[in-house]
């Protein structure tokens, strides 16, 4: 049979399990809690700025025109309501920024997920003790309880509060965004050499690896490399360009079927170039593609000595 103390201890689990969902619910909102705040420091000061220039006026004018003792307290009165109303702004900025505090990691988890533990550990304390001990540890437990109590329904009321002004289904809108696209992939290849030189005439293998950028996979990588006519691949099957492209003339093109790319393992693949006659700088470029996914051109050299 449970008693008092195991359904203070299952109080206990279930604001622990609430204590986490509310605060999930408000990393989302948290953004724009604090967007908030910003704009409401800015519009207070330009309100408080606007007050001021436009009752300094006022009351420059009413100071020249004073006869009597009746002015001087019109004067005064004014002034006090003056500052009634920039103190009334302070108290509405400060009352927002308190709330934005509320929605902390130590506010919403550290401090009544705290209280919860010790909680539960007091109340198992006075299921395994006798005497006196039980009713005290109880007591305690109780209040524990009812303090992270306090901070569960404090982080509410400020999720509500900024509920008012936040568009919370754009800002879980915009989290699924970018949720989606981290699972994105961005597939990306680099040459084990930084430079690649050959010899004219000479044939050599170029080696390279690709691999995952960010994302979870890359399916049907595929890689479409570029050349200027004076570059030949004897192991590849070219097709030619309709037209020129950047320092490259009559280009020609291949593709190397990669495959899905994962995190855990770079795949390498190579090709082999064969030099021209003539020494120089010879331009060649990489394009990737993959599913949701492909990467600019990028060009690079292939230096014959």
């Amino acid at each position: 049979m449970i008693t008092l103390y195991g359904y203070t201890i299952l109080a206990d689990l279930a604001l622990l399990a609430v204590t986490v969902a509310i605060f999930i619910f408000a990393v989302t909102i948290y953004k724009g809690a604090f967007e908030l705040c910003i704009k409401e420091k800015e519009s207070a000061s330009n309100r408080s700025k606007e007050i001021f220039t436009q009752r300094k006026g006022e009351l420059t004018n009413k100071l020249k025109t004073l006869t009597n003792v009746a002015s001087l307290n019109e004067v005064r009165a004014e002034i006090e309501r003056l500052e009634n109303e920039i103190k009334n702004i302070d108290k509405s900025v400060k009352k927002t920024i308190d709330k934005s505090k509320n929605l902390t990691a130590r506010n919403l988890i550290f401090y009544p997920g705290s209280l919860i533990i010790i909680s539960i550990i007091t109340s198992g304390v006075a299921i395994g003790t006798s005497g006196i001990t039980p009713t005290i540890m109880w007591v305690i437990s109780l209040l524990l309880l009812a303090t992270s109590l306090y901070f569960i329904c404090r982080g509410i009321c400020a999720i509500e509060f900024f509920s008012n002004f936040i568009d919370l289904s754009t800002l879980m809108e915009q989290a699924l965004g970018r949720h989606t696209d981290k699972l994105k992939p961005a597939v990306d290849m680099a040459f084990f050499d930084s430079t690649i030189t050959i010899e004219h005439r000479k044939t050599e293998e170029v080696e390279y690896y690709v691999f995952l950028r960010k994302g979870s996979i890359g399916r049907n990588t595929e890689i479409r490399f570029s050349a200027t006519e004076e570059l030949d691949f004897p192991e590849e099957e070219t097709s030619s360009f309709d037209f020129n492209k950047k320092n490259m003339t009559n280009p020609k093109w291949f593709t190397h079927e990669i495959g899905d790319v994962n995190p855990e393992v770079n795949k390498t693949k190579q090709f082999k170039i064969k030099a021209p006659d003539t020494p120089g700088k010879y331009f060649m470029s990489y394009w990737i593609q993959c599913d949701e996914f492909t990467r600019e051109e990028e060009y690079f050299t292939i230096k014959v000595i």
